[in-house]
């Protein structure tokens, strides 16, 4: 009988092990479930946390594309109100004054008048082909394609059309281009970048002035200087020279208005073909543009 009663007692303490190990596992895996549990509803959270700020992220970024859009059709209509009417409207005036001066039979002032409107419908269709190229490059519609190019053949077409520019304005335009010189650029930027400095300079040079055209082989790259010898830029003006904005009007030197449309393609243009463009002026001395194209 003793020694059942100890068997017995040694079964209920073993009994009582096997029932306290039986509560420490239970124990141990219901803490295993809360951890696992606990880290998968911080996964999962954090996982939210990151979508939610990556689409906060592309709504900040699809928002600053609208405002950027905005702001661009903004400059755009600004553009078309301040720049397009006026020239539209003088050289609407012009028609009537040249009606004026057939009737009254005064054919002597009718040259001078014709000059004058050659020369503002030469400034409207510059306007409407810096317009559309800009347009067209802000929507990424105009193709880039870069080739092997002769810069001497791809600026004589350009020459002739702005010497006679040059010419109703009073001034001379030189060319001082290596038959030699080649580079890797698109012909149809590369001229818009060319007729626009050269019509910027125009715009601020005085009758009886000289407006040259430049190029030059530089290690591996090509200079294109376009110099004029007109009214210079002031140092502050410098730095926002090539930015858009239809509050800056500036005037040339016969009231020749613009707000800078032209210089913003160029600085586009040379952004596309990876060169870089600086400026140089002395104020009432005159102003050197200068583009850097990798050949």
């Amino acid at each position: 009988m003793r020694r059942q009663y100890e068997v017995a007692q040694k079964q209920q303490e073993v009994d009582e092990l096997t029932k306290e190990q039986g509560f420490y596992k239970a124990r141990g895996i219901a803490f295993g479930v809360i951890v696992l549990l606990t880290v998968t509803l911080a996964g999962v959270q954090l996982y939210h946390s990151r979508r939610r700020k990556r689409i906060n992220q592309l709504l900040r970024n699809q928002q600053k594309q609208l405002e950027q859009l905005n702001e661009t059709k903004d400059k755009f209509f600004s553009i078309i109100s301040h720049d397009l009417r006026s020239p539209i409207a003088t050289f609407q005036n012009f028609t009537e004054v040249f009606d004026v001066l057939v009737d009254n039979k005064e054919y002597d002032n009718l040259k001078q008048v014709s000059v004058q409107m050659k020369q503002s419908s030469a400034g409207i269709m510059d306007l409407v082909d810096n317009l559309f190229s800009w347009g067209l490059n802000q929507k990424g519609e105009i193709p880039f394609q870069p080739k092997m190019i002769n810069l001497h053949e791809t600026v004589q077409t350009l020459m002739s059309v702005l010497g006679d520019m040059a010419a109703v304005k009073g001034i001379t335009l030189n060319k001082q281009i290596d038959e030699t010189i080649e580079l890797v650029a698109d012909q149809q930027m590369l001229q818009a970048i060319i007729r626009n400095l050269i019509n910027n300079a125009l715009k601020f040079t005085f009758k009886g002035g000289t407006v040259t055209l430049k190029a030059k082989q530089a290690n591996a790259a090509v200079v294109i200087i376009v110099s004029d010898t007109g009214i210079g830029i002031h140092p502050d003006k410098i730095k926002s020279l090539f930015e858009l904005d239809a509050s800056k009007s500036t005037f040339g030197t016969q009231n020749e208005k613009g707000v800078g449309l032209g210089l913003r393609l160029v600085y586009e243009f040379v952004e596309r073909h990876n060169g870089i463009i600086r400026v140089k002026s002395v104020v009432g001395e005159g102003t050197d543009m200068i583009v850097e194209i990798p050949s």
